[in-house]
């Protein structure tokens, strides 16, 4: 399971990674819902975008991710249904990583 840090008032999660880092965040946007793979569209359009990052990589990274309604409706439910989509975001953000 991922590690969670608030980001404080006032602040955005970029602002917090350049600040702990010291490095130039590369960003990574991505055209997918990653939990469960399904491309996005005009048509078939994001409800919400997932931001995170990766506290144990050496190079900072911010990674934007859309999400179907679907897999929002189950993040925003929460207990099991918020897990399991975090856990597949981040599956499917180590195997982008892997490539």
């Amino acid at each position: 399971m991922s590690e969670y840090e608030k980001v404080p008032r006032g602040k955005t999660l970029l602002e917090v990674l350049e600040e702990k880092h010291k490095l130039p965040v590369t960003i990574f946007k991505y055209t997918i819902c990653a939990p469960c793979l399904k491309p996005l569209s005009r048509t078939f359009r994001p409800s919400v975008v997932l931001q995170a990052a990766r506290d144990n990589w050496r190079l900072p990274a911010l990674f934007f991710c859309p999400l179907c309604k679907t897999c929002a409706a189950k993040y925003h439910r929460g207990g099991r249904n918020k897990s399991t989509v975090v856990n597949a975001f981040w599956e499917f953000i180590e195997k982008e990583a892997a490539q």
